[in-house]
């Protein structure tokens, strides 16, 4: 875990202590509530349009629009997450519930506090680096989350190593369920939004 270039200068952790915005990154945590709920994001189809919603009672209205205002109409979820379609993901969420979401993000890594917000899928609330990529990690692992130790061994005083505490991996997602989500991501990759992180 790389933080500081120079740590006499700062000791701030930005891996760990930072606290951002994860953008699109957060899609993935709906993106996981919805194939743990078993739907099949090859065959749920939604539309992407503008869309203008109003909470009941409130005086503003939400209106989630896609990277460069423009639609793609009737698609799946796999090409919504590949083409990052904000407008399909805002309706996902919906369907969902924030709560739901939340709930998922928490369970998969992620330790922050997090508002059940209609925006949430779209990535509005904060989180550090560590955190998001522990919860990319649970899917990486087949659906087990394992949390991060910065510490691998601490010896007593005569040397013997002292046992530590860690928590135990615990199975979030079935096997199935996590490759599903990294079908979709490695289409985002390959063709997607996400190509300028593929590394080969």
């Amino acid at each position: 875990m790389a933080t500081s270039s120079n740590y006499s200068k700062s000791k701030f952790n930005m891996a760990a202590q930072s606290r951002r915005q994860p953008g699109s990154t957060a899609k993935i945590w709906g993106l996981a509530t919805l194939v743990h709920e078993g739907v099949n994001p090859e065959t749920t189809t939604y539309v992407s349009r503008p869309l203008r919603i109003r909470y009941r009672g409130a005086s503003e209205w939400w209106e989630p629009k896609t990277y460069d205002n423009s639609y793609g109409g009737s698609m799946n979820v796999s090409t919504a997450t590949v083409r990052s379609d904000n407008s399909v993901y805002a309706q996902i969420g919906l369907d969902l519930q924030p709560e739901n979401i939340v709930k998922m993000a928490h369970d998969m890594g992620i330790t922050s506090p997090l508002q059940p917000v209609w925006s949430i899928i779209l990535g509005s609330q904060v989180v550090t680096p560590l955190e998001q990529t522990n919860f990319y990690s649970t899917i990486a692992r087949g659906g087990v989350r394992r949390d991060p130790s910065g510490i691998s061994r601490i010896d007593g005083p005569s040397g013997t190593p002292i046992r530590m505490q860690r928590a135990k991996p615990r199975r979030i997602l079935e096997t199935w369920q996590a490759s599903e989500i990294v079908s979709v991501l490695t289409r985002n990759i390959q063709y997607g939004t996400g190509t300028g992180a593929n590394i080969g």
